[in-house]
């Protein structure tokens, strides 16, 4: 196949990460894939071909400039499309883009509570969480979990040192509440260089980093989404996060936010798909701090290898990259 992938401003998200990944999938099974985007910066240039390797001239942008919705972005997209032949188009974050058919066939990929596109412009839906009630306006329609490249998060049975938080713009405020009781310092990596200083004396923000090559380090990580999956397939201890992404109502019967996670637990929240939603009332400072105590003190050694087996069979990278290609496959063949 001759794929598309559209996208809006490519920078250093979990989200951009997925795009690489997916990108870089197709080619290595034998597709012929395209990124298109708006524009990028830096961050997103060293995710795109950094982290995921995806070649140079495997992306295609707009211009270089700042902006999102750009002065005919839409017949820029199309031209491309016709130009390089392309049989399927997949939308995967251009919000918008919902109004004018392209010259191919086209699928749409929604991420947590994005609205739904119309079917009369797109042949197909691919939804990152489940439960979002899209399926039955749909002939082709596929849902798929959140995911880690394993490759780049090898299991590692020593555990490193201290705490550590990854993620955007510091959402996950779990690790703000046991910072008054730890007495080491507190290293925060982000998917931006924003500033997240003056929150405490132990607290050390970097900046952006490769998570990759951070999180084996330290002991115990807290995030949210993403990061939580890959520091449980890194081997690392995991304080559950808060999620950004649904509403309290449609959360269920799920771990708590500030929990350990551990054996017992990580089903509930895979239920989620982003592994780091609040269920009940937010909890005390002190009652995190207890958990995080129950890492400090204990390797849980068996239970970290039980969490990486649980990982690899249910939330690879290939695992959910083959769902993904089976489903264009489905969609060209009507």
């Amino acid at each position: 196949m001759r794929l598309a992938l559209i996208y809006g401003v490519l920078t250093g998200g979990g989200a951009e990460r997925r795009l690489g990944d997916l990108c870089r999938y197709l080619l290595d099974n034998g597709d012929d894939c395209f990124i298109l985007a708006s524009t990028f910066d830096a961050l997103g240039e060293a995710v795109i071909h950094g982290q995921c390797g995806v070649p140079l001239d495997r992306v295609i942008y707009y211009n270089t400039g700042d902006g999102f919705f750009c002065d005919h972005i839409q017949d820029f997209f199309e031209g491309k499309v016709r130009d390089l032949g392309i049989d399927l188009v997949d939308v995967q974050w251009f919000p918008g883009y919902d109004v004018v058919p392209f010259p191919c066939k086209a699928v749409a990929t929604i991420h947590g509570i994005s609205s739904c596109p119309p079917p009369s412009i797109f042949s197909g839906l691919i939804s990152v969480e489940d439960g979002l009630g899209f399926s039955q306006a749909w002939k082709h329609y596929e849902v798929i979990w959140n995911w880690v490249n394993l490759r780049r998060f090898p299991f590692q049975e020593k555990l490193g040192e201290g705490l550590c938080f990854g993620g955007r713009a510091f959402k996950n405020i779990n690790v703000r509440k046991v910072l008054p009781f730890y007495n080491g310092m507190i290293d925060g990596y982000g998917t931006s260089n924003a500033p997240q200083t003056n929150l405490s004396p132990n607290w050390r923000w970097h900046g952006f980093a490769d998570w990759a090559e951070k999180v084996p380090n330290y002991r115990v990580a807290f995030g949210s989404a993403q990061v939580v999956m890959e520091s449980i397939a890194a081997g690392r201890l995991v304080i559950a996060g808060q999620s950004c992404h649904l509403p309290q109502s449609a959360m269920g019967d799920l771990v708590p936010e500030g929990k350990l996670v551990m054996p017992d637990n990580i089903e509930s929240l895979s239920r989620a798909n982003s592994f780091s939603y609040r269920h009940g009332r937010e909890p005390l400072p002190e009652e995190v701090w207890a958990e995080v105590q129950k890492a400090l003190a204990n390797d849980f050694t068996e239970e970290r290898r039980v969490m990486r087996q649980w990982i690899e069979e249910r939330h690879s990278m290939d695992t959910q990259c083959s769902k993904i290609r089976a489903f264009y496959s489905r969609v060209m063949e009507g």
